[in-house]
């Protein structure tokens, strides 16, 4: 087994093996380095981020001083035009370490009589070229971020061009260039062309790998394959050479158990895609790209032009190019590329995931939507706007990342699990009238060997409401996380449905604060969801409340927490919760839970704690 690793996903480091060095390297390096202002606008996942780390380090080594900036860190949910510019201006001088010759909340307020642009101006002018001699370039990350601010940065956009327009007068500010990196076309971020830097800066085109600049791959690829370039041939026959797709074919070949044969190595990577990439695409797209596809072209104000122009793609391989507006944003879409001439379909996956029975589909249920305003019976993201969606998006992802890898996949790595058994509690909840299940002479009924939490949840239906009770250590938390897994795997493939989100009720105060209240402030404090959205999401339930740790509320306040879910249960009722209590502590109360059901862990068994040691 190999220690070599592909990188699927995310930023590569600059000494990373697997780095592939493209046309767009040379270009963009050249053109910062004579002081050209550059930028490189691209559908996600094509390695802008990667390229802008490896294009510093060799300017750099140079001596050309580099400052980078990744403005979707500053962030975009209810902040401020002055917030905003500060915090860019305070992320350049982080990235330059000037903290110790700048102290920019003295100078900020100083120069409050000028505009936010104004002083983003001055900031550049008698700080940064006034403290740094050498050469500058300030790289800027995902610019897209800006399109989801509630107020106009065109200022920022016309200062960069200003410094540009100063080089004739003030040779200063020819040692000064900036590079911009997005998913964005230049009129998305600024319209107005006399104050656009886009029209006296160089685009740089990012394209997929070739077989000759992807031979850095092959060393992976040499352990499991006699002839590893047969393997990467038919690797980029699949995926054109687009990054993403190219390094996480790489990798699934790398883990593969079987050795690949030799001669069969065209039809060992088409069953390795249809494996592992075409089949049941949605819940394996992991990490999320083939679902950001398929959300740019769903998700656009201009969704049903885009579907028409991508479907004629389809039907003709190939339209001509024209730079339209249209053109322009289906190829930040990622699933179209441009060849000789023509937009075509990127590759053979997107062109077997995304075909014409898709599109032919899509487009009916587009048209329903857009001709009357009838429910969407597939792909229901389009009912949501663009904001919504990345707002519901990213909670969902802080949720996976935070509960199911980062403790769910962590406590479990490794480890064996053993199937838990599960028991029916009849007599645990006080059932709202005619929600009772059958059997009911029977409170504690044994569940079938096998029988998934998940399952017994969705027997419940539309507006559930279950309760999991068991021993200390018996597995509440980790069934919670189960559960919440598969949740989450169902939401991202349709952001429509409620957002599973985690929570512990330890940290409820008492009567004074009502479940709704809680659930808004520790959206805020542990989700960085602001109190609005917090609010409207609670209004609306939009959320599926998994709630970890009735038994540890304080003793004197946990009857005041039953009668507060409850309460909370008639306000919103169609808001699905889950919570999970020790047994002996749920017992010891006098007042239920009003839910539907009640789950049991059971002890495991001598056999199964002998046959787990063995």
């Amino acid at each position: 087994m190999t220690n070599y690793q592909y990188q699927v996903g995310g930023c590569l480091a600059v000494d990373s093996p697997t780095y592939i060095k493209r046309q767009a390297d040379i270009e963009l390096y050249r053109g910062l380095k004579v002081g050209e202002f550059c930028y490189v606008l691209n559908s996600r996942q094509m390695g802008k981020s990667s390229l802008r780390i490896q294009t510093m380090e060799v300017l750099q080594t140079e001596g050309i001083v580099c400052a980078g900036i990744d403005l979707s860190a500053i962030g975009n949910l209810d902040i401020t035009p002055e917030q905003w510019y500060a915090s860019v201006i305070d992320s350049i001088v982080s990235s330059l370490d000037l903290y110790n010759s700048f102290d920019l909340t003295t100078w900020w307020f100083e120069h409050n009589n000028l505009s936010y642009g104004q002083r983003f101006s001055k900031f550049i002018q008698s700080i940064i070229l006034k403290l740094i001699p050498q050469k500058i370039i300030i790289f800027i990350d995902e610019i897209d971020s800006i399109l989801s601010l509630k107020f106009q940065v065109d200022d920022f956009f016309t200062v960069i061009r200003s410094c540009y327009d100063k080089r004739a007068q003030n040779q200063e500010y020819k040692r000064l260039t900036f590079s911009f990196f997005g998913v964005a076309t230049p009129s998305d971020l600024i319209q107005d062309k006399l104050r656009s830097p886009f029209n006296i800066g160089r685009g740089i085109e990012l394209t997929g790998f070739t077989f000759t600049e992807a031979q850095p791959l092959v060393t992976g690829l040499a352990t499991k394959s006699t002839n590893p370039q047969a393997v990467l041939q038919a690797i980029l026959n699949w995926t054109g050479g687009q990054p993403f797709l190219t390094q996480k074919l790489c990798q699934l070949a790398l883990r593969a158990e079987s050795f690949i044969p030799t001669g069969k190595e065209k039809e060992w990577v088409e069953d390795l895609v249809k494996t592992l990439i075409i089949n049941n695409w949605e819940s394996q797209d992991e990490p999320q790209h083939l679902r950001t596809i398929r959300d740019r072209l769903l998700l656009s104000e201009r969704s049903h032009r885009l579907l028409l122009l991508y479907q004629k793609i389809l039907q003709t391989k190939g339209v001509k190019v024209h730079q339209n507006s249209e053109q322009l944003e289906l190829r930040l879409t990622g699933a179209i590329v441009q060849q000789r001439g023509k937009l075509k379909v990127y590759n053979r996956i997107y062109e077997t995931i995304f075909s014409r029975n898709w599109i032919n589909n899509v487009l009916v249920e587009v048209e329903k939507v857009k001709d009357n305003n009838s429910p969407l019976k597939s792909d229901a993201n389009l009912s949501m706007n663009r904001q919504e969606y990345r707002n519901c998006q990213i909670l969902l992802n802080k949720v996976k990342n935070y509960w199911v890898k980062g403790v769910l996949e962590t406590s479990l790595h490794g480890k064996v699990l053993i199937e838990l058994g599960l028991e029916e509690r009849k007599n645990a909840v006080n059932r709202p009238w005619g929600l009772l299940w059958e059997d009911l002479g029977n409170p504690q009924q044994e569940l079938p060997p096998g029988t998934r939490i998940i399952d017994k949840f969705d027997e419940l239906g539309a507006g559930r409401t279950l309760l999991i009770l068991g021993e200390p250590g018996s597995g509440k938390t980790t069934t919670l996380l189960e559960l919440a897994r598969d949740l989450i795997n169902r939401t991202e493939a349709d952001l429509t449905q409620p957002i599973p989100v985690v929570f512990n009720l330890s940290s409820w105060e008492g009567k004074k604060q009502t479940i709704a209240d809680w659930l808004v402030l520790e959206l805020h404090t542990k989700y960085q969801v602001s109190q609005q959205i917090g609010k409207a999401w609670i209004q609306e339930q939009r959320l599926l409340l998994l709630l970890d740790g009735l038994d540890e509320v304080s003793r004197d306040i946990r009857e005041n927490c039953v009668d507060a879910l409850n309460k909370f249960c008639q306000e919103y009722g169609q808001t699905e919760i889950v919570v999970c209590s020790r047994i002996r502590d749920y017992e010891a109360l006098s007042s239920q839970l009003k839910f539907q059901a009640a789950i049991y862990l059971q002890p495991l068994s001598l056999e199964q704690i002998q046959e787990y040691l063995k």
